[in-house]
């Protein structure tokens, strides 16, 4: 019997929000811009990724779980960049194309600094004035979008919807969607939208094929939960305490959406990089079989604002043709 257990195998999070501000004390050059991003890289791109897959996690406590979830967890406890050498490859008025070489040294967890010569190639655009890094990807993985975001400013997001593998929901799509772990299908899967920022934070969505229920739920009960949303909940929690110190934690709270219980809990958890305010909200869909839920967090808001946002994303949110 499938209990959940590609649900709740693998979140992941970013919890460290860069923040680009070079521009913001004066005009600054192009080559000037790169120095002060990689800077920035150096000193803010620190995050904590939960990656965690086991077949017996059903089984386990929530101790044993949360146990389990942070033995996987790795921590990027620097990085440090060094002998950097800027050559411009092109430039005209508005544009420059830049070449960075550079030495990164990445320290992880308890394990021995790691380090190589990265080469990095930079397309600056020049916005009134201002040089903007029109793109940035690392071939190592390292990657952050807070210059775009500020290029495409001047153009308002929209909103746009995921509508696949009969689970639709909408967002702005100055967010970046894609899943996690497996590639979905219409029995489980699990996306995400992420941005950076004050205007941006985390939405997922999980789903796996439960049926029948009565043998789910006659599981759960077994296991020492109330029922079958007690044990949905209980498992979303575990897993993201894994990324901070429960600070406040609401309670239980049903309602209905589209003809189908809903319980949701507000949470708030702190850690060094501050609180993280979210929701979780679990629901059980007869009409495909499906247990399904839906997380919402943000490291810089407030309990009531995630709540307010978790609420717009459930009210685009469909299981089934309506």
């Amino acid at each position: 019997m499938k209990i959940w257990t590609r649900y709740v195998s693998v979140l992941i999070i970013v919890i460290s929000f860069l923040s680009f501000t070079s521009n913001a004390c004066g005009v600054l050059t192009a080559k000037q811009t790169v120095t002060n991003w990689l800077s920035e890289l150096q000193a803010q791109n620190v995050d904590r990724m939960l990656n965690y897959e086991t077949d017996d996690s059903m089984g386990m406590s929530s101790e044993q779980r949360r146990d389990g979830y942070n033995e996987s967890v790795a921590i990027v406890e620097s990085i440090t960049l060094s002998d950097i050498e800027l050559t411009i490859q092109s430039a005209t008025g508005t544009t420059t194309q830049i070449e960075a070489v550079y030495y990164i040294e990445v320290k992880i967890d308890d394990d021995p600094p790691s380090g190589y010569t990265e080469t990095a190639t930079y397309d600056l655009l020049k916005i009134d004035g201002i040089w903007w890094i029109d793109d940035i990807a690392f071939s190592d993985g390292f990657s952050a979008q807070a210059q775009a975001r500020a290029l495409a400013a001047a153009t308002p997001a929209e909103l746009t919807s995921y509508d696949l593998n009969n689970i639709v929901f909408s967002y702005m799509d100055d967010f970046t969607i894609g899943s996690v772990g497996d590639t979905p299908t219409s029995t489980s899967g699990r996306v995400q939208v992420t941005k950076e920022g004050a205007d941006g934070g985390l939405f997922q969505v999980a789903w796996d094929d439960h049926t029948p229920i009565v043998t789910t739920e006659a599981w759960a009960i077994s296991q020492g939960y109330d029922d079958l949303y007690d044990y949905y909940i209980s498992v979303n929690y575990d897993m993201v305490q894994t990324l901070g110190t429960e600070k406040h934690a609401g309670s239980i709270q049903t309602r209905t959406h589209l003809g189908h219980e809903f319980q949701y809990r507000s949470f708030t958890l702190t850690s060094p990089a501050g609180d993280m305010y979210g929701v979780i909200g679990v629901l059980y869909c007869d009409d495909t079989g499906r247990g399904i839920s839906l997380l919402y967090m943000n490291a810089i808001s407030t309990e009531a604002a995630a709540l307010a946002e978790f609420n717009t994303y459930k009210a685009s949110f469909e299981c089934h043709t309506v």
